[in-house]
Order: structure tokens, then sequence, then C-alpha cells
């Protein structure tokens, strides 16, 4: 949730997580993608509709810092800078072309994951903004449901897929279903203890 303090707090954030040796950064992180998140996605009403803009600019002006905690040591603190950054729509094609560049010198599967998921989510929100990139970048989601890819990456560009699906050539198309079903096939069948 976004309540008027939020703008005036994102500064003080990004002192914070700029800092090397802040032990907690990832946690920071990931609370600013969630604030990103709703101040995007989140809005009911007017009110939350401007708060939600001063929440946008405040991170935007961190940009730069989201960008360079891609390359950050710690998988969490690159997750949620991929969360952060698939927020600005308006830059949505720079945003894409660093993602699918990070996605191939990634090594981490839920960075990965979370690549392909946001990749997804950008592209559906920000069609207006890509233009005549937008089959460029709706194939990165494509490639990522090929037999080549991990199951869980083909599972994660599936479900993406829906928001997407009728810009898909037929025979993509007709792999969503097989796809969910070897995902299904390849998760344990035994019971979880507690």
């Amino acid at each position: 949730m976004i309540v008027e303090a939020t703008p005036f707090i994102i500064p003080f954030a990004m002192e914070v997580i700029q800092q090397p040796d802040y032990l907690d950064k990832a946690a920071i992180l990931n609370s600013l993608a969630l604030t990103a998140w709703y101040a995007v996605h989140g809005v009911k009403s007017v009110r939350e509709m401007r708060l939600s803009i001063a929440t946008y600019d405040a991170l935007m002006v961190g940009f730069d810092t989201f960008w360079i905690n891609l390359e950050d040591n710690d998988a969490r603190i690159r997750k949620s800078a991929v969360s952060i950054l698939s927020c600005f729509q308006e830059r949505a094609v720079s945003v894409l072309d660093r993602l699918i560049d990070r996605y191939e010198a990634e090594t981490d599967l839920t960075v990965r994951l979370e690549i392909v998921h946001k990749t997804g989510v950008l592209l559906v929100n920000s069609k207006h903004y890509i233009g005549e990139h937008y089959s460029e970048y709706r194939n990165f989601i494509v490639e990522r449901m090929q037999p080549s890819h991990d199951i869980r990456e083909r599972f994660g560009a599936a479900t993406i897929v829906p928001d997407l699906y009728y810009s898909l050539p037929d025979d993509v198309r007709e792999n969503i279903d097989a796809i969910t079903q070897e995902y299904e096939r390849s998760l344990p069948t035994d019971p979880i203890e507690f």
C-alpha cells in the first residue's frame, strides 16, 4: 500500500541501498519492488493515483541505482532490481534490452525466472512504448518455451502467454498445454512433510 509518506521515504531508502556495506539491502530492494508494483498496478482511486505518480517519480530518481543492482553478487538483490525495473514502462525498450542481456549472463535460476516473468509483464503493460520492437521482445518469451530450456523457465514463459496469446503463432499456442502438462509431471509426487 502507498501512503502520503511513501514518496518522501523513497529517497532515504535509496541512500541506504547505495551503501555497499549495508547488510539488508535485499530486504529494502524487495520492499521498493513491492512499492513500485503497487504504484503501477494497484491504483483504485484518484487519491491513490496521485500518490502512485509521486511514488513512481521518486522511484524513477533511483533508476540508475536499480540498473547497477542488476550486477550485484546477491541474487536476491538482482531479483528485486529486475522487479523494480519492470515497472518503468516509459523506459520499456531500454529495460527490456537490459533484462534480456542480463538473462544471458545470469546463473541463478530464480533470477532467470524473474527476468522471464517481468519481461512478459513489461511487454504486456508497455505495448505503446515498445512500438515496432514488440515482436522482437515477444520472441524472447516464445524462445523460453522451447524444449532446450529448463521446464521451470518454459512454464514461467507459458504463464505469461495468456496475455500475449493472440499475437503468437499457431504452433506456439498449441505448445502451451504440452508445457503445462510436462511441468505438472515434473513436480514431486511424494507428500510434503512439515
